[in-house]
């Protein structure tokens, strides 16, 4: 999901609500966030430089959002596509009809031949179920890089805090873990 114009019309219009509220809940937040420094200073002075500039940072973020999900996506894919440039599933798949061809379908070979079949058929089970595996992780990748993408200016105005800055910080660290998931499918692709 490299790029906000893919998103579905109802992701972009939620992003957007979401961007809204941000601005609609910005400036009570910054005052929440003076009031809780006022009352946590000792001498009752506040310094609202610091929630100035966290403030300013979210927003910032917030605005260039949309650039730094595409380039975290675009590492990932770039990383992943280097890792495996060959389509390594239709490898898998040339090989797998190559070892049937040797198969023979008579009664004895059947019969006799039983050690290599119980590995030919466990190997093909494993197949299916490797292929299963990916592409419930591509559903989960997608639907966990659409939710980041709509929650993100939620958290982004957790930033305010000193508290509740660690959110932000995870909305990025989650990011970067959803993509890397295109890389590791492809080096497990790869060994294969």
């Amino acid at each position: 999901m490299p790029d906000f114009s893919q998103l579905s019309p109802l992701m972009q219009q939620l992003h957007a609500e979401f961007v809204k509220i941000y601005f609609l809940l910005l400036p009570g937040f910054f005052a929440l966030a003076l009031c809780l420094q006022w009352f946590r200073s000792a001498n009752g002075t506040m310094d609202f430089l610091d929630i100035l500039k966290r403030a300013l940072i979210s927003t910032l973020l917030l605005i260039a959002f949309p650039e730094i999900s595409q380039a975290i996506a675009a590492i990932a894919d770039g990383i992943a596509e280097k890792i495996d440039k060959l389509n390594s599933l239709q490898g898998i798949l040339d090989m797998a009809k190559l070892k049937i061809q040797t198969y023979s379908f008579s009664a004895k070979d059947f019969l006799l031949g039983h050690d290599d079949l119980f590995t030919a058929v466990l190997t093909f089970f494993s197949y299916w179920l490797l292929l299963l595996a990916r592409y419930v992780t591509a559903v989960m990748y997608n639907f966990f890089w659409v939710f980041l993408i709509a929650i993100s200016p939620l958290l982004l105005l957790f930033n305010l805090f000193k508290g509740t800055s660690h959110m932000t910080a995870n909305l990025f660290k989650a990011m970067i873990q959803v993509a890397a998931w295109k890389i590791v499918w492809a080096l497990k692709w790869r060994i294969l």
